[in-house]
């Protein structure tokens, strides 16, 4: 029941919101984002598959968490529209929004891991919203959370090795127009990827701090599952040795060491 409805307010919300552009990249961008969606929703069911927290649940609840993850973007279309008049909103927080106003949707554990995915998970830890519940409720919050956000970065990661060749064009096009090494990763974002967090937008300066900003996805992965998927796809390899290009010769080194400790870490802790 959940997962049906979920796909009907995802649709409403892609449609309510389609009405109102007329750029056709603009079109093709919500398009994308309503497959992106579904990719998220393919990831989620991986790992509520083969993660063990998840094997005990009832038929109910997989399809409620199902539901959770599919509607984590359901505010991305409303930030479209908005961004296109110049104003600036999260659609994390606008997703979170519009489900506060579901019946079926509006607890915790839909709303905050909506609300937050896009962010630090330090900004869930600080939400006092989060704050005022009682522990089992943080922790069931804390699991969905994890769920949304690994099922959200491996759809990215999945993407980004499924279409390397077609990226690799970018990263040439950049090369050729850049000058290597001639721009250094902003110190905001170093720190974040020292502290083994995702690494904020509103850092970005250039293209090494956004090539960082990919590679510190894996800092968001929490389950086992997830690393696995990594090592299949062998993306982060490919993406240390692009960007690489874009880093002074020492930062890339350190870099690559990390991830590849974080890495090893985080698969022997799980």
């Amino acid at each position: 029941m959940f997962l049906s409805v979920a796909k009907k307010i995802l649709l409403a919300a892609f449609e309510r919101n389609s009405k109102l552009i007329t750029a056709d990249f603009q079109k093709d961008f919500m398009e994308e984002k309503i497959k992106h969606s579904y990719q998220v929703l393919g990831m989620g069911n991986l790992l509520l598959k083969h993660e063990a927290c998840f094997e005990r649940l009832s038929k109910e609840d997989k399809d409620y968490l199902q539901a959770v993850v599919l509607l984590h973007d359901v505010g991305r279309f409303a930030e479209i529209i908005k961004k296109k008049s110049g104003e600036w909103v999260d659609h994390g927080v606008c997703g979170a929004q519009i489900l506060e106003g579901n019946d079926l949707f509006n607890a915790p554990d839909c709303v905050l891991p909506i609300r937050h995915h896009g962010h630090l998970i330090d900004y869930l830890y600080s939400d006092e919203d989060y704050k005022r519940l009682p522990e089992t409720m943080r922790q069931r919050v804390r699991l969905v959370s994890f769920l949304v956000r690994d099922a959200d970065k491996l759809a990215n990661f999945y993407l980004l090795a499924k279409n390397f060749k077609e990226i690799e064009d970018v990263f040439f096009a950049a090369y050729c127009f850049e000058e290597p090494y001639s721009q250094k990763i902003s110190a905001e974002v170093w720190v974040d990827f020292m502290a083994h967090k995702s690494v904020r937008r509103e850092y970005i300066c250039n293209f090494a701090d956004m090539a960082l900003f990919f590679v510190a996805w894996v800092y968001d992965l929490n389950f086992k599952t997830s690393f696995e998927v990594l090592e299949k796809l062998k993306i982060m390899e490919k993406l240390i040795f692009w960007f690489s290009k874009f880093w002074a010769e020492a930062d890339a080194c350190l870099i690559e060491q990390k991830i590849n400790e974080f890495i090893r870490q985080k698969t022997e802790e799980i």
